[in-house]
């Protein structure tokens, strides 16, 4: 058991995912906040540049992996992007059910 002064293997690995995670989800944040300004490309292109060069540049990882990455992260925005638009549509029709059958 760890002590006040001691540090348990746990919180270091720990630590070392929260830092990866902050430092990775920082640049692909970044990719995606610039590609809204160059919209409707930017809104797939900044994803996936952030996500590739990310992956590219800290990771070390060759193209292929980056590339695998990148295209990851639009096919998750685009699938988010789906998704909220369903769910606005199943609100609105439950609104207007709501508004003019009860």
């Amino acid at each position: 058991m760890a002590g006040p002064g001691n540090r348990s293997d746990d919180s270091v690995v720990w630590d070392w995912i929260i830092e990866m995670t902050l430092t990775w989800g920082v640049w692909i944040a970044t990719g995606s906040l610039v590609g809204l300004f160059f919209m409707p490309f930017g809104l797939l292109l900044g994803p996936l540049i952030g996500a590739a060069g990310c992956e590219w540049l800290f990771a070390k990882k060759t193209a292929t992996p980056a590339t695998v990455s990148g295209v990851g992260s639009v096919i998750g925005t685009v699938a988010g992007l789906v998704l909220k638009m369903v769910v606005a549509l199943l609100m609105v029709v439950v609104f207007a059910i709501d508004l003019f059958w009860l």
